[in-house]
């Protein structure tokens, strides 16, 4: 069996954090959509924009391109899935359901009026290979007749979702990777992984969730580490660093003054002092020595954002900065 998975016309809608990365390669509570799909051992299939598919050869070589002269032997993909899903554990369960199911019958999942997923589409490598923005829309169009399937799959479609599911998921997505993974427990709600240094009088809470560090992380001393945080692999926190409350933070990050309720890519610094909350990193990205942002609005009510397709009120009352790729 095969995925495909697919950007449709509201990736968009995700920039700047999409402008030079694939919907699934965008991190939330950890993982990232591919990182889950690599779980189910099938075959990925990737319908990207044209501009990505050229980086995607290169930092993605399990995900093969429409067009590759290697595709699945199976004709067309089981599942069809849109690239903007939320990277969750109930996104994995509900998509390994669907793998499962002893029907053969086709139908597709929505969330609200969006196509989350088309279950066992019609569409063979063949009428793909020269699909690209706006073609696949003619294709999620002829696939509105089939039946709408009773799963549930959550899209993101503004950054500031992105945060809020960040926030809203990943104690579940931490959870997962200490049941599968291979940690330590060091102390109560603090899971080391091979190579991971702490160093001395860190100060771990883990009332709110767990601590991961993961392989060959550094830990600096005198740091306040406040859960549910993820320190990814190869990532360096300096001392008197605090990183708290729904911290993400991707493979080689280098991160110190106070991190709260944020996503940090890979290859991101935030070296020096100064705060981030509530935001989003790309990855390249280099912070400045003192550089703050504000995540709370002046008059303490939720946070209204202008985006390129209009005014979206996030209900939120926190809410900072979003950065993509390479930005300087």
């Amino acid at each position: 069996m095969s995925i495909l998975v697919f950007e449709d016309a509201l990736v968009d809608h995700l920039t700047p954090l999409t402008t030079a990365r694939a919907a699934c390669c965008v991190t939330v509570g950890s993982y990232t959509l591919l990182d889950l799909l690599r779980r189910t051992g099938q075959a990925l299939v990737g319908q990207l924009r044209p501009h990505l598919r050229a980086i995607a050869a290169l930092d993605l070589p399990d995900l093969m391109q429409l067009g590759d002269p290697q595709l699945p032997p199976d004709q067309s993909p089981v599942l069809a899935l849109n690239a903007r899903l939320t990277p969750s554990v109930q996104t994995l369960q509900t998509i390994e359901s669907l793998l499962n199911s002893d029907q053969e019958q086709s139908g597709i999942v929505w969330d609200g009026d969006q196509v989350a997923a088309v279950v066992r589409p019609s569409w063979t490598w063949q009428s793909l290979a020269t699909r690209v923005l706006p073609g696949i829309e003619s294709l999620l169009l002829s696939a509105h007749q089939l039946p709408a399937l009773g799963s549930s799959l959550k899209l993101m479609s503004y950054p500031h979702e992105v945060i809020a599911a960040n926030m809203r998921i990943i104690n579940d997505s931490l959870q997962h990777r200490i049941a599968t993974g291979n940690y330590e427990q060091r102390q109560d709600g603090v899971f080391v992984a091979p190579g991971a240094v702490l160093g001395e009088y860190v100060l771990t809470q883990t009332k709110a969730g767990p601590i991961l560090i993961d392989v060959d992380a550094q830990v600096g001393p005198y740091t306040l580490l406040r859960g549910p945080v993820y320190i990814g692999p190869r990532s360096r926190i300096l001392e008197h660093a605090a990183i708290k409350d729904a911290v993400s933070l991707g493979h080689t990050t280098k991160i110190g003054g106070e991190v709260e309720a944020s996503i940090v890519e890979p290859f991101s610094n935030k070296q020096h002092h100064g705060f981030l909350g509530h935001s989003y990193l790309g990855s390249w990205i280099n912070l400045g020595a003192g550089t703050c942002n504000s995540d709370l609005k002046n008059t303490y009510g939720a946070v209204n954002m202008e985006y390129p397709a209009g005014k979206a009120t996030t209900g939120m009352q926190f809410l900072g900065c979003v950065m993509g790729d390479y930005s300087k």
